[in-house]
């Protein structure tokens, strides 16, 4: 079973300096790291010129703790076991397609309905 997929939106040089993200908000984050405009997620406002990277939160579906940094054929083992690093993937490509769009045409409204952003996509 897979859990829901989940990104880390860093915004620091700090281990505790980022925010955990479902998918339903990877499109937001996206599209105020490349515009400068704030993200805000529950209680936490980030303005989009300090997020530094969006990267899969692999501590997720591993359990480790923010100061593990994984250093071992071990380690990576687990990774390639229990992250789903092909959906996270595929997931962020079609999130950066639909950033791209809402970028290119200006139309921000599509950043909270994405299903409208996919049919002008195939147009």
């Amino acid at each position: 079973m897979i859990k829901e997929l989940r990104w880390r939106v860093i915004y620091g040089y700090s281990p505790d300096d980022y925010i955990s993200i479902g998918e339903e908000f990877l499109e937001k984050a996206k599209y105020a790291m490349i515009s400068g405009k704030n993200f805000a997620h529950k209680n936490t406002i980030i303005r989009g010129s300090e997020i530094k990277r969006i990267e899969d939160d692999y501590r997720y579906y591993t359990g480790w703790n923010n100061g593990y940094h994984p250093s071992t054929a071990e380690d990576q083992m687990q990774i390639e076991r229990d992250v789903p690093t092909d959906l996270l993937r595929e997931r962020g490509q079609l999130a950066d397609s639909r950033v791209s769009y809402i970028a290119r045409t200006g139309k921000t409204n599509l950043l909270s309905n994405v299903q409208e952003t996919d049919k002008l996509l195939i147009e």
